[in-house]
């Protein structure tokens, strides 16, 4: 199991994490946690101390020194356990079998134009099938423009 402590400071009604100690270094973290609530700035400050066990993957965390509820007078906190549930370990993935699966006839693609070229291509007839109408109904008109020019 590995232990560390968290140095929790409150200022301006937000909470920071000031300093982490490593788990031989309780006395001094307590020292800190007492000159860190003298000081005028700070509202409130909160030592906690976690545990990780990594034989289980899980931690928990306790409040060894809480100034929350009376600013003057600090005393150590009771024992507010909180445990975070280990992580799932992930499931191996499955192996694959020797066994043959039965042969199955691969549908064939049917290949064929896109529709941009199917769109094209129809824009472009209904353009030609338009300009031959005109020159239709049109056509002795232009025939005469084009002798006298």
């Amino acid at each position: 199991m590995k232990v560390s402590y968290e140095l929790h400071a409150q200022a301006k009604d937000r909470w920071n994490i000031e300093r982490v100690y490593q788990g031989h270094q309780k006395e001094e973290a307590l020292e800190d946690a007492r000159a860190l609530n003298a000081e005028s700035h700070i509202q409130a400050v909160k030592l906690v101390r976690e545990t990780y066990n990594e034989a289980e993957n899980s931690s928990s965390e306790v409040v060894i020194f809480d100034t929350t509820k009376n600013r003057t007078e600090p005393e150590p906190a009771a024992a507010f356990v909180i445990t975070r549930p280990k992580k799932p370990e992930p499931e191996p993935a499955p192996k694959p079998q020797a066994s043959v699966a039965p042969k199955t006839k691969a549908k064939s693609k049917q290949l064929g134009p896109s529709p941009t070229v199917l769109a094209l291509v129809g824009g472009a007839a209904l353009v030609v099938l338009l300009g031959a109408w005109y020159l239709l109904a049109n056509g002795a008109a232009l025939l005469k423009l084009v002798a006298f020019g």
